[in-house]
């Protein structure tokens, strides 16, 4: 793996329902990552916004989202660190970058538009669900029960697509009712225009 070539890098920016079971979510979650990155040859960053639950205090005096970036941290993968707002935010989305170029510092109001110059959009999945591991994994229980849905817009990544979609072989726990192929480049800068949205309106100085 080339680890000084930027074009080897996946970028996933998350806003999401952060629950305190961060690490059982990063424990499922990385190694179908991990696993889709080896045979790309690429390497995973991570951003993660407030959420609704980023804001309050978790424990030892850091917010439930620093519980967050601590285990993406922790589970081998590289923290983008993003200026939010102090605000909660019920927007459920996580968006799927591929690197072009490289980026240096905090993704802030300033910037947000070179750091969108850097990347291509290649997927958008958008909640109803919280995207937690109670509604893809059951939690405890081992099923989601919550009836909620999300829509996975992609451009040329069916392989990370059937990776999130398929996670449970036996159908109990995917919330995902739509995935869209999408097809054009065109496809792309709709892709990008959802995330540019949503970076003006998230972020802060």
């Amino acid at each position: 793996m080339n680890n000084n070539s930027t074009r080897n890098k996946d970028i996933i920016i998350e806003n999401k329902f952060h629950n305190y079971l961060k690490d059982n979510f990063y424990n499922k979650l990385v190694p179908i990552l991990k696993n889709l990155c080896v045979s790309r040859k690429r390497k995973i960053e991570v951003g993660i916004f407030n959420g609704m639950n980023g804001t309050r205090s978790a424990s030892y005096g850091i917010t439930c989202r620093q519980q967050h970036e601590n285990s993406i941290v922790s589970h081998g993968l590289k923290l983008i660190y993003l200026k939010c707002k102090n605000k909660k935010e019920h927007q459920k989305m996580i968006f799927f970058m591929e690197k072009q170029s490289s980026f240096n510092g905090p993704i802030t109001i300033k910037n947000y538009m070179e750091f969108l110059n850097t990347v291509v959009v290649k997927a958008v999945m958008i909640g109803s669900s919280n995207q937690n591991l109670t509604t893809y994994y059951g939690g405890f229980k081992g099923y989601s029960d919550k009836g909620e849905a999300d829509v996975f817009m992609f451009v040329d990544i069916k392989d990370v697509a059937d990776a999130i979609i398929s996670i449970d072989p036996e159908g109990r726990n995917i919330v995902v009712s739509e995935s869209l192929n999408l097809k054009n480049k065109s496809d792309e800068r709709y892709l990008r225009g959802i995330l540019e949205n949503f970076l003006k309106n998230s972020l802060t100085l």
